[in-house]
């Protein structure tokens, strides 16, 4: 039986779940069904030099109990530590937090680890601090290229979840001068982790949202507030037509640090808006279903992005996605989305007027969308079970 061993230096500290951690909460809970594997999560304690080793059923009860976007890391009595050099040979250590923001840097942890003969697994959701250091912080790019740097150096093998960022990370090897370890595509799944039905408590979306939203036709936007994402063109497009033309904007997710010009400038509006504008910050997965499932349009206007989670989550909603016009939206929504330049809030306004002005357009987009066959992420986690298993027994 294969032991993984997963660090997470990230989401045992988060508050809530959003982005990256959301991945994680569901490949470990779904790679955890598996009897043949056997997973570890780990935290590093950087005054011990050692890893803490996570209570995993507790991480799973609290999850499929909860099934919340929000949660507290459980505790365990008699706390177990690992140290670097215990990590047995053949073992995988497999990275899919944000590792690059935790407290022991990879070109320093897996030299160590392949020293050791563990073989070393990541799952690379994009390198964006690398191809466009313009959206992230300083502090956060540097330590991202100390990542990056010992992945392509040490990894045995790395998992995208885009062909754009495959091909991104092979441009990197190759201006490096380093050959390319294995990389494989995987995509992510549409649907949120439910538990098992019998634990779950059911959590009602409040009644305040749905008396806000009830008469709005609104466009939604999840994931994080961040220049990145793109919110200024959505809201760009709401002063220009978007508010006159009837449309309410719901913004759901976190502001990052980088957002918070953002951030100010869609308080200032909501103060301006007279109730069609909407900021939901924190919302556990009932309510991120509700406004899936209610919204007239899902906007995602990334300028880069490594997988366009929320596009298929809102397609498995049968609800219409505008995204911007880049590769990787087209990989990730192929037909079944419409297609804006990233940059021209009147393209995204004369789109919203054109399928308006015709109630058989919108009816037949939405038809189109109940033949969309989302994936799931049982699927997904199956994928990377495999590529484990095969990942193992091929060394």
């Amino acid at each position: 039986m294969p032991r993984v061993y997963i660090d997470l230096p990230v989401m045992s500290h988060v508050l809530f779940i959003s982005g990256i951690q959301r991945v994680v909460r569901e490949l470990i809970s779904g790679l955890s069904q598996y009897d043949n594997l056997e997973l570890t999560l780990l935290d590093y304690r950087e005054r011990r030099g050692e890893f803490e080793i996570l209570d995993l059923n507790g991480f799973l009860s609290s999850i499929g109990v909860e099934g919340k976007s929000s949660y507290s890391w459980p505790s365990k009595p008699g706390k177990r530590f690992l140290r670097i050099r215990d990590l047995e040979t053949d073992s995988i250590f497999f990275d899919i937090d944000a590792v690059w923001g935790g407290k022991v840097k990879r070109s320093y942890l897996y030299p160590l680890l392949k020293k050791q003969g563990v073989r070393i697994v990541l799952n690379v959701y994009d390198i964006i601090p690398i191809t466009n250091p313009e959206f992230c912080d300083p502090k956060m790019s540097f330590d991202f290229m100390d990542y990056i740097g010992a992945a392509i150096q040490y990894a045995d093998d790395i998992i995208v979840n885009a062909v754009e960022t495959k091909d991104d990370l092979l441009e990197l090897c190759g201006r490096a001068g380093i050959a390319a370890p294995e990389i494989s595509v995987t995509h992510l799944g549409a649907d949120f982790y439910k538990g098992k039905q019998s634990d779950r408590i059911s959590e009602d979306v409040p009644d305040s949202i749905r008396t806000e939203l009830s008469d709005k036709r609104y466009i939604l936007m999840v994931g994080s507030v961040d220049p990145r994402k793109n919110h200024q063109l959505l809201l760009n497009a709401y002063e220009e037509n978007l508010k006159d033309a009837g449309y309410s904007i719901v913004i759901a997710g976190s502001i990052a640090p980088q957002g918070m010009e953002i951030a100010e400038r869609v308080e200032k509006l909501k103060g301006q808006s007279e109730k069609t504008l909407f900021f939901y910050k924190g919302m556990p997965d009932a309510v991120i279903n509700y406004l899936y499932e209610h919204a007239r349009y899902v906007a995602f206007l990334s300028h880069k992005e490594g997988f366009g989670l929320p596009i298929i989550e809102a397609l498995s909603h049968g609800t219409p996605v505008i995204a911007s016009n880049t590769k990787v939206n087209r990989e990730t929504g192929g037909e079944f989305c419409r297609y804006v330049d990233q940059n021209d809030p009147g393209a995204l306004c004369d789109l919203i007027r054109l399928i308006d002005s015709d109630p058989c357009e919108y009816n037949d987009w939405k038809k189109q969308l109940e033949g969309y066959q989302f994936p799931r992420w049982k699927d997904a986690c199956c994928e990377y079970y495999r590529k484990l298993i095969r990942m193992e027994t091929t060394t």
